[in-house]
C-alpha cells in the first residue's frame, strides 16, 4: 500500500471514498501507528479523526511526503468493538514494532 501525498492525486481519490472506500490501520517506516486510515484502491487516502467527525488528508501532512507504508491491517467488525477491538488492534501494532505515542501530525478532537 502507498501513501498518497500529491494533492491532485488525494482529491481524486477522495470522491471514490465512499463508493470503494476501506478502512486499515497502518504502521509508517518511521514507527508511527496511524489508526483507521482510508483506503482507495490500496492507496492511503488519510485518516478518519475524532471518530468519524473528521478526516484528514496525508497530502495536507507535509511530513508524510517521504515515508512509506511498512505494515498494515484490514479493520474487520471485530476490530471495530469498543473493547475487543481496540486490544486487538494495539497488540497487532505492538507485535509490528509501532511506538506507543500518537503521531503529533494528528490533531486531537
Amino acid at each position: 500500500m502507498d501513501l498518497v501525498t500529491r494533492s491532485d492525486e488525494s482529491q481524486k481519490l477522495q470522491r471514490d471514498m465512499i463508493k470503494r472506500g476501506t478502512m486499515f490501520d497502518v504502521i509508517l517506516d518511521d514507527g508511527s501507528h496511524v489508526a483507521d486510515t482510508l483506503a482507495v484502491d490500496g492507496r492511503a487516502v488519510g485518516v478518519v479523526v475524532g471518530g468519524q467527525t473528521g478526516f484528514l488528508a496525508f497530502a495536507d501532512v507535509p511530513q508524510l511526503s517521504s515515508r512509506h507504508i511498512q505494515h498494515t491491517l484490514r479493520l474487520s467488525r471485530v476490530h471495530r468493538l469498543p473493547f475487543i477491538g481496540r486490544r486487538l488492534r494495539r497488540q497487532w501494532a505492538v507485535r509490528a514494532g509501532a511506538l506507543p505515542d500518537w503521531p503529533a501530525w494528528i490533531p486531537k478532537m
